[in-house]
């Protein structure tokens, strides 16, 4: 007799039980959408850590996969891709402080295209790698000046052109940020150097183009002609 009542409660029990576990639709905890890979459906529920961070958006394998939000315990929140736990696809990661990124992640960092805001109104967009800007690209500075070309590691490194808020503008070759190789110089008053550079300042063989149509040829040393030649 008790075996009977055994089997009645659990084939009562088992709609109970399938609802539970394959549920379409809210409840606490989260909202379930079940799209079946074998074994392994996707969901969609939030997650609070134990140091506080929470997450909300699609989960897989018990993990972060997809779409989501992230936001950690002091304030930051990144909104965009998951792979496997980690930022990975196009996100927008944003700072307390103001400091902003809005472009491709790859393994948690910044890789490709991206837009990086600073707070004191300086910008950066462009190509990035390792979280750093690697490529093409151009940077805004809060003063004024602007920074198009080849970076290095967060460096000008390479061919650019960088416009100074005073007017002057230099076109050339950058080595870790300073004016190095063959560059032309254009001063806002209207003189023109052209020739070599070394650590930043004109130094080796140049020209300098006077806006009164004279021109001096000689040898550079740390931005004064030392030896003219015509």
């Amino acid at each position: 007799m008790k075996s009977e009542y055994k089997i009645l409660l659990i084939a009562l029990l088992l709609p109970i039980l399938y609802k539970l576990f394959n549920w379409n639709g809210e409840k606490p905890g989260g909202v379930y959408n079940l799209m079946n890979d074998g074994d392994t459906p996707s969901v969609y529920q939030k997650v609070t850590f134990p140091n506080g961070d929470l997450y909300e958006g699609e989960m897989k394998n018990k993990t972060m996969n997809g779409r989501g939000r992230y936001v950690f315990a002091d304030g930051s929140t990144y909104v965009g891709d998951f792979l496997e736990n980690k930022f990975h696809g196009k996100g927008r990661y944003v700072q307390p402080d103001g400091k902003s990124y809005e472009g491709y992640f790859e393994n948690d960092v910044k890789k490709g295209r991206g837009v990086l805001r600073f707070p004191d109104g300086s910008e950066y967009e462009g190509e990035f790698d390792n979280d750093l800007f690697n490529g093409l690209g151009t940077l805004k500075l809060s003063n004024g000046s602007v920074y198009t070309g080849q970076f290095l590691n967060d460096k000008f490194y390479g061919k650019g052109r960088y416009s100074y808020a005073n007017g002057d503008v230099y076109e050339g070759e950058f080595i870790s940020n300073l004016k190095q190789g063959t560059g032309v110089y254009l001063f806002a008053n209207g003189d023109r150097y052209e020739g070599q550079f070394f650590k930043g300042m004109m130094q080796g063989l140049g020209t300098m183009y006077f806006a009164n149509g004279t021109n001096k040829v000689g040898q550079y040393e740390r931005g004064r002609c030392i030896t003219a030649l015509n």
